[in-house]
C-alpha cells in the first residue's frame, strides 16, 4: 500500500509529537529521579535530620540474635510438695 506525501506528512507530524511527549515525559522522570536520589542521600549529617532518622547499616547474614534464654541459664524444677494440682 503506498501512501500519499500528505499521508506521510501527518504520520511524520504525528510521530514528532509522541516523540515530543516521550522526551518530555522523560525530562520529568529524571528530574523526580534526581530529587528523589537527593533525599536519600540525606542524613543528620548533612541536614537537619535527626540521628535517629539515619538509615541503620544492614547486619551481616548469620548474625542475627537468637531466640530464648542465655546458654547455661535453665530454671530450677520446683520441688514435688510445692506443686499444686
Amino acid at each position: 500500500m503506498k501512501l500519499t506525501y500528505e499521508e506521510l506528512e501527518a504520520k511524520l507530524g504525528a510521530t514528532e509529537a509522541k516523540l515530543t511527549r516521550t522526551e518530555d515525559l522523560l525530562k520529568q522522570a529524571l528530574d523526580r529521579i534526581l530529587k528523589l536520589e537527593e533525599q536519600l542521600n540525606k542524613n543528620s549529617k548533612n541536614s537537619s535530620k535527626p540521628p535517629s532518622s539515619d538509615q541503620k547499616p544492614d547486619s551481616p547474614p548469620g548474625e542475627k540474635k537468637k531466640r530464648g534464654s542465655r546458654a547455661g541459664k535453665s530454671r530450677q524444677p520446683y520441688p514435688p510438695e510445692r506443686i499444686n494440682h
